[in-house]
């Protein structure tokens, strides 16, 4: 299926559009194109140096917004759910889009920064979810649930947490708050108490880290449990990624600090945290369909028309 196959290559460019945007802010290129949506009044320019990063990135989100259409078109006549969803990811990104140009416009002020960076991951998750509702891995039968069902307002919690978390190091990045600390994980500079706005974001950034490590560990191992019980690959994947990506976020976050902002490690704790958000909106996906079940001791199959909810 065609629609299948454009929302695959949506979630893997909207990923790397999500490292561009990393590399393009680390290296001070956010700025190699004065204007927008042309460079310089060309639609092509000079493809070099900071340039080529900064027109590259803009040139690839229009290639987003381009699928993102195509996908609302191919998935329009199936009516119902899936129809309102490709809407809305039409919507987000040229929220995004719009977001990018006043970046850049208005001179990279932090509001509008943070918020770029932050709708950039709904619409990562939005990919991901149009993903699932298109995805034959909807019809297959159902593992038995009940015991998950009480999960799922934890897994919700942890998701949101996260996603707050992905604001406040957004916040953190375009700020200038990375190195507010010196370059010691522990504590800020010679003392422990922050002292001022940047050096508190950044300790805040770092205590809540923990706070969200903590809540997906608490979400994840009643999943983990019952998926070793029923003895399921899927579920136990789905359940341990969060586990081992959450502990490498926080390491990368540690590096990044003790680097001095080295792009790759920068690169590296963008990756992460937005493989981490993916992992968990999946598995709040997989969750969600044992609802239906609830009350139920067994699984049984069930299959899902492509306009269902």
């Amino acid at each position: 299926m065609l629609a299948r196959l454009i929302s695959y290559a949506l979630i893997g460019t909207t990923f790397f559009l999500i490292l561009l945007g990393g590399i393009v802010h680390t290296q001070g290129a956010s700025l190699a194109c004065p204007d927008w949506p042309l460079c310089y009044g060309m639609v092509f320019p000079p493809m070099e140096g900071d340039i080529l990063l900064e027109h590259g990135h803009r040139l690839l989100a229009s290639a987003v917004g381009l699928m993102s259409v195509a996908l609302a078109v191919l998935t329009y006549a199936m009516g119902g759910a899936i129809r309102r969803w490709a809407l809305l990811g039409v919507a987000l990104v040229l929220g995004q889009g719009i977001l990018g140009g006043l970046t850049v416009l208005y001179r990279l002020p932090p509001p509008i920064s943070i918020a770029h960076l932050s709708t950039s991951m709904l619409f990562f998750a939005w990919a991901v979810r149009m993903s699932w509702m298109l995805s034959p891995a909807r019809a297959t039968p159902l593992w038995p649930a009940p015991a998950l069902l009480v999960a799922r307002p934890a897994l919700l919690t942890a998701s949101a947490l996260l996603f707050a978390q992905l604001v406040l190091g957004a916040a953190v990045r375009h700020t200038h708050a990375s190195l507010s600390c010196g370059l010691t994980a522990v504590g800020c500079n010679d003392g422990y108490w922050p002292l001022t706005g940047p050096q508190w974001l950044q300790t805040s950034h770092r205590v809540f880290a923990l706070a969200v490590m903590a809540a997906i560990v608490w979400a994840t191992l009643p999943v983990l449990k019952h998926a070793r019980r029923i003895d399921s690959r899927e579920l136990r994947r789905l359940a341990l990624g969060p586990h081992i990506l959450v502990l490498l976020q926080i390491l990368m976050g540690i590096a990044t600090i003790q680097t001095g902002v080295h792009l790759h490690v920068v690169v590296t704790h963008l990756a992460l945290g937005a493989l981490l958000w993916a992992n968990m909106v999946l598995l709040v996906l997989r969750t969600s369909r044992y609802r239906r079940e609830a009350g139920n001791t067994t699984a049984t199959p069930t299959s899902f028309a492509p306009g269902q909810a």
